[in-house]
């Protein structure tokens, strides 16, 4: 005969380990809610400290701003600015102007060596008109000796130093005997400059 196992049936011992799951449940339940809440309050007491912070910053920031001391430091650097924008502005308008003047040839004796050097030592020079503007030079060449005309007009041409080269003649004193001869001329922009070649 086959033995069957009686199946014991124990209503309230199976309620004392239902009851005990059910407290175990519950009690994770609410460690994990008081942990969350422990760590929700540590936050909000971190933030709270942070923001106290943050205020006395701002608090100790505003002081500082409404110092007359430091308002006045502030305005006397918006001055000094101001000024200097000013000079910059000025330093602008200088470079500008020494540029244009940069552009214009020099009248040296620099300038007047390169030119009495077209002659050669037979010709000594008199300045009687410069206009910086348009760069035009009038002279007159003098010379005790005479010398060919066209030939030294033609030396000034080929000079780098002028644009065109205007030739109105030339007298003889016969009381001192000496040549002049009217020459004048645009000087190029390099002329009366040291130029780099």
């Amino acid at each position: 005969m086959a033995s069957y196992r009686q199946k014991e049936i124990n209503l309230y011992r199976r309620y004392q380990q239902n009851v005990k799951r059910s407290y175990s449940k519950w009690l994770i339940y609410a460690v994990s809610v008081a942990v969350i809440l422990i760590f929700c309050f540590a936050w909000d007491g971190w933030l709270d400290w942070r923001c106290a912070e943050l205020s006395k910053e701002i608090s100790e920031t505003q002081t500082y701003l409404a110092d007359p001391a430091n308002l006045q430091a502030k305005e006397t650097s918006q001055s000094v600015h101001s000024q200097l924008a000013a000079v910059n502005t000025e330093i602008k308008k200088l470079s500008k102007a020494f540029a244009a003047l940069e552009s214009y040839p020099h009248m040296n004796s620099m300038l007047l060596s390169e030119i009495e050097a077209c002659g050669g030592e037979a010709i000594t020079i008199s300045i009687t008109g410069y206009q910086a503007l348009s760069g035009k030079l009038e002279y007159i060449a003098v010379s005790s000796q005479v010398i060919d005309i066209p030939a030294y007009i033609k030396s000034l041409e080929q000079s780098n130093l002028f644009k065109g080269v205007s030739y109105t003649g030339y007298d003889y004193n016969k009381d001192k005997y000496f040549y002049r001869i009217n020459v004048s001329f645009f000087l190029s922009e390099t002329a009366g400059k040291a130029v780099v070649q």
